[in-house]
Parts: structure tokens; sequence; C-alpha cells
């Protein structure tokens, strides 16, 4: 940070289930705060992304500033997100430059910068940080599951479907099945942004006469 008055920290909120995030706090007059990656060799494709996800409670006199770091130590802004009004989370993918996947050890920079003398503090939660050279389309489902169910009993899982690709998907089809039977069949039309995720509840009737001490649950 830059005047003092910034701090990072982690946070018990989270865009993607896993119950933490980093929050990023100011309240210092024009202050910045930056959040730096480490070094990254970036791979070479003509469609390299850059994404994350982020909420804010409100920050009227603040904005959040992607940056990249060259070697030499320059930063150039990439984009600035509008951070003013309280949202839910987000998730948001930027295209990155390609002549980047020409120089070795570039680093990206979240930076909060205080417009302004704010009189409260300005906050931003960051979460699912991901740069991956994407596909158009690329869905991957994968399954929360309980540790224990019983036979002839309800069981509850869900299946969290995962956007790899660079493009939203406006419907997509979950299948479960249990033991090899199709148990929920649904076709969603609800769009799933690039690189975000949705998770679906099932539930279902297991066999009461079931012989395997296991059962197996798959997910497409």
């Amino acid at each position: 940070y830059e005047n003092g008055m910034s701090v990072a920290t982690f946070d018990k909120l989270s865009a993607d289930g896993d119950g933490s995030c980093i929050k990023l706090t100011t309240l210092g007059y024009n202050d910045k705060l930056n959040l730096n990656t480490g070094k990254i060799n970036l791979v070479k494709s003509d469609n390299l992304k850059f994404a994350f996800s982020y909420k804010t409670d409100g920050a009227p006199n603040a904005q959040l500033n992607l940056m990249v770091i060259m070697p030499g130590g320059n930063a150039m802004k990439l984009q600035t997100f509008d951070i003013r009004k309280k949202s839910d989370w987000k998730t948001t993918s930027i295209n990155v430059p390609d002549y980047l996947s020409d120089i070795k050890g570039v680093m990206f920079r979240f930076q909060l910068e205080a417009t302004g003398a704010p009189s409260i503090p300005q906050v931003v939660y960051i979460d699912n940080v991901n740069i991956a050279a994407a596909k158009n389309i690329d869905i991957a489902a994968g399954l929360i599951l309980p540790e224990k169910v019983q036979k002839g009993r309800r069981a509850s899982i869900k299946v969290k479907v995962k956007n790899y690709g660079s493009s939203d998907v406006t419907a997509y089809k979950v299948t479960v099945k249990a033991d090899d039977e199709t148990v929920f069949e649904e076709t969603i039309s609800e769009t799933l942004p690039a690189f975000g995720y949705k998770e679906v509840p099932v539930v279902f009737v297991t066999h009461a006469i079931a012989t395997g001490e296991y059962l197996k649950v798959t997910a497409e």
C-alpha cells in the first residue's frame, strides 16, 4: 500500500464455495492498495484470459484496477472495474494481450484505488482467480457428496458445473447416475458465465435392496 491506510486480509466469504477469499480494504486519501501475483511465464495463445470473481458491499469512493507489471517494474492498467454500488459475486474475464506471452516473468496486480477521501472503509472481495488459454466451450461437472447414505432413504448431493471456456453458456444438460442408473437428468436454461460455476442440488432415493457396500455416483 502507499499511504498506510490499507490492508489485505483473508475472509470467509467465497465465490466458489471453498470458504475463503481475499478482502481488500482502504481508508486513505487517494490511497492505492496493491496485491501482486508471483512472476508468471504465460503460454502462447491467441485466446489467453485472466478471469476472477469479485463482490463489494458498495465502495462509492474507490475503484478496482487490474494491472500487469513488466519485468522492469513498469505497471500498465488493463481494465478498471466499477465497484461503487453493492453487488453480489460477479465473474469476469478479460483478454490478455498476445505480446505478454513473449515476455518471461510478468506479474498481475489487483489495485484498490481510493478516489478522494473516503469517510468509511472501501472494501472489495476477490476470489477464484484464473489465467488460462481458454477454449470457447469447455464445461466440466463435479460432485459434492455426503460421507454416508442409507439404503432406501433419500440422498442429497450437489453437482458443481464449472465453465472453463471463454464464452458464456446459455444452456447445459446435467445427468446424474447412481450405480449406472439415471436418477437425475435436466437441461438448465440459465447462463453460465465464462469461468463461472453453478451448484445444482439433486435428491434421489437409494435402493433398499442394494447389495453393495458402496454406491457409485457419477455426473456429467
